[in-house]
């Protein structure tokens, strides 16, 4: 496969990948809920451009270089990150608390009624990925 992204065939979301002890495993990003189907990996179009990979809400317009990396529960991070506007303008000026405090509303408005320990801990796993992704950032943002 080339480095185009891996997305769904069905709802053509962007795919997570998992890496456990049978390899890797193609899955819906928790941040779509539940999607009522189960994933259908295929190599996303040249022409294809997903939702932000941050907020999962508007559709990216930016691109953030990075090197691949294992995220937490083994999520493998492939590359590069697609960013919205906001997303983006949050980034570029260094404000990751931020967009943390964005990435866990749109979540939130996704996933009423969780419990202050799940939202806590959603706070405490994006903190911990963003500091892992600003580790292997290979540059500045650049248009898509």
């Amino acid at each position: 496969m080339s480095n185009r992204p891996i997305i769904c065939s069905i709802c053509l979301k962007a795919l997570d990948s998992k890496l456990d002890e049978d390899g890797v495993t193609y899955i819906h990003g928790e941040q779509h809920g539940d999607l009522g189907h189960q994933p259908d990996p295929i190599e996303a179009p040249a022409d294809w451009r997903g939702a932000c990979d941050f907020c999962s809400t508007d559709q990216a317009a930016w691109e953030l270089p990075a090197k691949t990396f294992t995220a937490i529960n083994n999520h493998i991070s492939a590359e590069n990150w697609a960013a919205c506007n906001t997303c983006a303008a949050l980034i570029e000026k260094n404000q990751w608390n931020a967009l943390v405090r964005r990435v866990k509303a749109q979540y939130l408005e996704k996933h009423p009624g969780l419990f202050p320990t799940d939202i806590a801990a959603l706070e405490t796993q994006l903190k911990t990925l963003y500091r892992d992704l600003r580790k292997n950032i290979t540059g500045g943002m650049t248009p898509l």
